[in-house]
């Protein structure tokens, strides 16, 4: 290590505990500090306040408020690195040579979907960007939702036609 290695400096050191607080703040979202505090194992809410100002926290809180984002502690603590859990686990699939999949049980009603879905799942974990990503399950969310109006319309026209089938009768 030379004599003076800059990540020892004190404005590196606030850097570092500013971009903290604003990486916490973030995996926060619109949640309020006690919310979110009860959402990381039951935190004190002061424990909280105290990492938002910028003080660094003890690594069982910086856990804590990893999993309760679902981001990994690495990107959490450096913002390096993958950010989002389920990105890790995906490139551990792709490591292992696995392909991705949709995950645990699914309901009876998506159940003939599940190569469908296996396929989506995966195609949505190869996308980096994570802006990309939602922008492509917002659209096919979207696509889902007018899939669904029509048939709900089909369904109702069909039985207008019944309806009006049995009163011509």
């Amino acid at each position: 290590m030379s004599e003076y290695d800059a990540s020892y400096s004190p404005g590196h050191i606030a850097d570092q505990k500013n971009s903290l607080a604003i990486r916490v703040k973030e995996c926060m979202g619109d949640k309020s500090v006690s919310a979110f505090a009860r959402d990381c194992g039951g935190m004190n809410e002061s424990t909280l306040r105290y990492i938002l100002s910028g003080s660094f926290p003890r690594t069982d809180h910086l856990a804590a408020i990893a999993s309760a984002a679902g981001v990994t502690i690495d990107w959490l603590a450096t913002g390096k690195g993958i950010k989002y859990t389920r990105d890790l686990r995906h490139a551990e699939e792709r490591l292992r040579g696995s392909p991705p999949g949709v995950s645990g049980e699914l309901p009876l009603a998506l159940e003939p979907y599940r190569r469908r879905l296996d396929a989506l799942h995966g195609y949505l974990a190869q996308i980096d960007d994570d802006r990309d990503r939602d922008r492509i399950i917002a659209d096919f969310l979207l696509r889902a939702e007018e899939t669904k109006k029509i048939g709900e319309l089909e369904q109702a026209v069909t039985e207008l036609r019944s309806a009006i089938n049995k009163k011509n009768l």
